[in-house]
């Protein structure tokens, strides 16, 4: 177990993929860091035809956020080591030299890219009450130097995910591209050595003037030089204009592939709703700024950015119905027009959620879950329903991160036609990256091209099985199972999904099954009610009974799985995580002891005060009417396994308020037995500085150290050993 953990934790992993109309592809990959004790960011190239990956960027704390422009240009962010209280800064590699060059640098940072023809946006934080950058500079510094950490809000929600919102608003601030941009950087430096001598020599003249006396700041104790917050960023490469978001909290944006403007989602405070989306039209010459549409013209929906059309005509828009009591998550995708506002329903025949980009002016590409493995689609805009060109049920077969190589439109740029890249993946391997050519008219048979892979292989023992069961509705339902490679029997440790919306299908370095397959255990994997991938019915059977039929699914798999020969039926656990942490709390009031030890993570015990204290407006009313028969405080009295109860301090999603009731209530109410010294077996690992997702090297192989040492005290009877690092 201990190797398997090691080689799982310390692996290189590929995170995202970019690529170019000219065919170029860059991967951002995460590694460990030069301790051993994080990870951080970098970006490779995978040459084509070439199965050995080309390190690009080595900066000390990493790089992220790569983009390119048409003709392959790559920009990122990544921390100055000169001027680190800027936070993140815009650098651009240029592909004939390792020397990376700073193109912009702020306070504050900036928070992502995107490029558009000759012009590079970058989303950045702005002081509220600044109008311009140097202003921002100004009043930034001055919340630094007064050490004022307050945010006042008048909006909702204050903080998200595991990061407090505000003080700073979003702007978007757009800069021209020089059509050389080493010659311009190196004709930057120059003029820059050259200001410094002409400042050095004024200082000179002004020292001999007032040979023997203190200048008044000099006398102040103050520093005197351009080292300093205000001054970063006031000499940039590139010259950055202001563009403006309407009021709101910026949830997502896009430039036009003109550059001509960008189109933004914006999320206002409205009604009892607490939150609704506006989708708004933003002129980058003139700032102008042209509602699309408002929250009352989709009520009850969300609508969100997908991708706009190469000719910048058209935009791709999911639109997302809210969970109420009434009715149950839903997801459509739509087409509109953006100069008229027209908008018509992409694919209504195809009954997956999606997420569709564009590869032409009429044909699109998406990725999705499907029936416990994963699809990729392609389509016309005028199609009732996409074909698939890759994966499908029993493939065992994910693909994330879909990105377009090529151009859209070969014929007027000579550039080779549009294939897709993507991550292929699965429940026990790793993702890598692939190119799938799209089906001509004549054809439509793909090939699938394996690219040179910057990850690691990892160590995955044992094997997969497909698991399935009939609920107690009648509708069949599947999962997987992953296998020690000896005959068992093996004890069972089952793992429900977090969401509610989701799927075991792909791999995972969080809930990896491997290190608990190394230690002996068979690991139990259900897609029960609410999962992705099954259709909208799926969704449909469980959304309004949370404790209802996603528990008996999982009941019945688990039963299936029991029966096996290679299965203890006396050796059970059950674990989730975030919803996936909520079955284990309802299962721990349901089954008595059946399951010898339960661990819950990041989860909801009591879904009244998790509905008024997390960061998502929408559940209090999506939940609230539940809670009365679904919340798992209400069955606390019923509890008698042991619990490992797991939370971070910084987790906003389900707040560590949670995580404290439970602890709390499986002290004052549980009905577990109790050791002769009065002392009970429940275990509770608090991570002050983490949230809703363990992050952190040395954390991550304490949680599953500790989780795999719980099971293995209380299922198999045997002396689990603490972690020396937890003291």
């Amino acid at each position: 177990m201990n190797q398997t953990l090691q080689t799982l934790l310390n692996a290189t992993r590929v995170t995202g993929l970019e690529a170019s109309a000219n065919g170029r592809v860059v991967a951002t990959v995460q590694q460990l860091d030069a301790d051993g004790t994080g990870w951080q960011s970098q970006i490779v190239e995978l040459p084509k035809g070439s199965t050995h990956p080309r390190t690009l960027t080595r900066h000390e704390k990493g790089a992220s956020s790569p983009v390119l422009d048409a003709r392959g240009r790559l920009f990122y962010m990544a921390s100055n080591p000169e001027g680190a209280k800027a936070g993140s800064c815009i650098w651009h590699l240029p592909q004939a030299s390792a020397s990376p060059l700073l193109l912009g640098s702020r306070p504050g940072g900036f928070r992502s890219l995107q490029v558009s023809k000759s012009t590079l946006f970058a989303q950045a934080g702005m002081h509220s009450q600044a109008s311009t950058e140097a202003e921002h500079a100004e009043y930034s510094r001055s919340r630094s130097t007064m050490h004022v950490s307050g945010i006042l809000h008048s909006v909702f929600p204050s903080r998200y995910w595991a990061s407090d919102l505000g003080p700073a608003t979003d702007v978007i601030l757009v800069a021209e591209l020089p059509e050389n941009i080493e010659a311009a950087a190196s004709e930057h430096e120059k003029n820059a050595r050259l200001k410094k001598a002409a400042e050095a020599a004024s200082k000179d003249a002004v020292s001999k003037d007032t040979a023997g006396e203190d200048s008044e700041a000099d006398s102040k104790g103050n520093d005197t030089s351009e080292n300093n917050d205000a001054a970063e960023g006031a000499d940039s490469l590139l010259s950055w204009r202001v563009v403006r978001m309407p009021k709101g909290r910026l949830l997502s944006w896009k430039a036009a592939p003109d550059a001509s403007f960008i189109l933004a989602a914006i999320e206002v405070n409205v009604a009892d709703l607490i939150t609704g989306t506006q989708l708004w039209r933003i002129d980058v010459a003139t700032g102008e700024k042209t509602m699309l549409t408002d929250v009352d013209t989709v009520p009850g929906h969300h609508l969100s950015l997908v991708d706009i059309s190469p000719d910048s005509a058209k935009v791709v828009l999911n639109c997302t119905r809210d969970w109420t009591p009434q009715q149950s998550l839903s997801s459509s995708s739509h087409i509109m027009d953006i100069a008229t506002g027209e908008r018509t329903e992409l694919w209504p025949d195809l009954d997956h959620w999606v997420a569709p980009m564009w590869v032409t002016n009429s044909k699109l590409a998406t990725t999705s879950d499907d029936s416990g493995s994963g699809s990729v689609w392609f389509g016309s805009v005028t199609d009732a329903a996409p074909q698939r060109i890759a994966g499908g049920p029993g493939t065992g077969e994910v693909f994330t991160g879909l990105a377009r190589v090529g151009t859209a439109d070969r014929s007027a740029s000579g550039d080779e036609a549009p294939a897709l890249i993507t991550l292929r993946n699965g429940i026990a391997v790793a993702p890598h990256p692939v190119r799938i050519e799209l089906p001509s008219e004549a054809a439509h048979a793909v090939a699938v091209e394996e690219l040179a892979n910057p990850a690691d292989a990892t160590d995955q023992p044992g094997r997969t099985e497909n698991i399935t069961a009939t609920a107690e509705d009648g509708t069949e339902i599947r999962a997987w199972l992953r296998l020690p490679e000896s005959d068992g029997p093996h004890p069972l440790v089952v793992f429900a999904h977090g969401g509610p919306w989701g799927s075991w299908n792909a791999f995972t370095y969080r809930w990896n099954p491997a290190p608990f397959v190394a230690a002996g255990f068979a690991v139990l994997l259900p897609d029960p009610a609410i999962s992705t991938g099954y259709g909208q019915a799926m969704i449909d059977r469980g959304q309004q009974q949370l404790g209802g039929t996603p528990y008996t699914d999982i009941m019945a798999l688990t039963d299936a799985t029991i029966e096996r020969s290679d299965i203890d039926e006396t050796k059970q656990a059950f674990a989730g995580g975030s919803y996936g942490g909520f079955m284990a709390n309802w299962v721990a009031g349901h089954t008595g002891d059946r399951f010898k030890a339960i661990v819950t993570h990041a989860s909801l015990w009591n879904t009244t005060s998790m509905g008024r204290s997390t960061d998502n407006a929408s559940w209090d009313r999506a939940m609230r009417e539940q809670g009365a028969e679904y919340s798992p405080h209400l069955f606390a009295e019923k509890i008698t396994a042991p619990m490992l109860v797991i939370h971070g301090d910084k987790d906003y999603r389900v707040p560590i308020g949670q995580g404290l009731e439970l602890w709390h209530a499986l002290h004052v109410h549980a009905s577990t037995p109790r050791a002769a010294d009065g002392s009970l077996p429940h275990r509770y690992l608090y991570f002050p500085d983490e949230g809703h997702w363990i992050e952190s090297r040395g954390n991550a192989e304490v949680w599953y150290r500790t989780f795999i040492g719980f099971l293995q005290e209380h299922v198999l009877g045997e002396e689990a050993e603490k972690p020396l690092s937890l003291g």
